[in-house]
């Protein structure tokens, strides 16, 4: 079985292949209609390709990508392969895709979308791998997320899984046995599997809120205690 990963250099044609109107037609008859709008909330518009021209329409009319915001034109072209490829059928090869941080430019839920977004292209069925790079705890929250949405998928009862269903669709449950995480500090590498509750770490997570609110409360104490500047210095 071919193993293919999409390089840094093939990128642009791959994506000049995704918005191809023959390309587009073929995806429609196997792509779940959900997908579209994940895409349609991530882009705050609908993608439109129009003579050789890519757009996005929205409530404020039809927006150029080159006059859109940045958050919209670093998501496009990782929301279109997403969505596109993954759903794919192929007996011959397996799509494996690197993603370099994908939180580039986008709010915090926005973010959480696209981890919904990878989620739903590695249950499709296309049995691939993914590799995400971030610096987001927002990435690794969503995908928390989805992890326990899988956790608490399997202890449930049939009633009480209807209502984890509601919260999150069972197309972007991510099982925990699937994930591999780690962190990179100085060098090292650790994984930063919880495997008692089943989920990512959560103080490696936090620690960069953990840095921001420990100066915050410090300042908080000094404030309280009355002391000035005078017996600082």
């Amino acid at each position: 079985m071919l193993h293919s990963v999409f390089a840094a250099a093939e990128f642009g044609s791959v994506y000049e292949r995704t918005r191809a109107d023959n390309f587009q037609i073929q995806v429609r008859r196997t792509r779940p209609k959900n997908i579209l709008k994940i895409v349609e909330d991530l882009l705050c518009g609908t993608y439109l390709s129009e003579k050789g021209q890519d757009w996005i329409v929205g409530g404020n009319g039809k927006v150029s990508l080159s006059n859109s915001s940045s958050g919209q034109q670093e998501v496009l072209p990782m929301a279109m392969v997403l969505s596109t490829w993954p759903f794919l059928n192929s007996k011959y090869f397996k799509r494996s895709f690197v993603i370099e941080e994908p939180e580039a430019h986008l709010f915090p839920i926005a973010q959480g979308r696209v981890v919904s977004l990878i989620a739903e292209a590695y249950n499709s069925g296309g049995n691939g791998d993914f590799v995400v790079t971030t610096h987001s705890p927002y990435i690794l929250t969503a995908l928390n997320n989805l992890i326990q949405a899988s956790n608490a998928w399997y202890a449930a009862s049939a009633e009480h899984a209807f209502e984890i269903h509601r919260v999150v669709p069972k197309s972007e449950m991510v099982d925990f046995d699937d994930v591999t995480a780690y962190m990179v500090d100085k060098g090292s590498v650790t994984s930063i599997l919880d495997s008692e509750y089943r989920l990512i770490q959560a103080d490696a997570i936090d620690a960069v809120s953990t840095h921001f609110s420990s100066k915050f409360e410090k300042l908080l104490e000094l404030e309280m205690s009355g002391t000035t500047n005078e017996d600082l210095i």
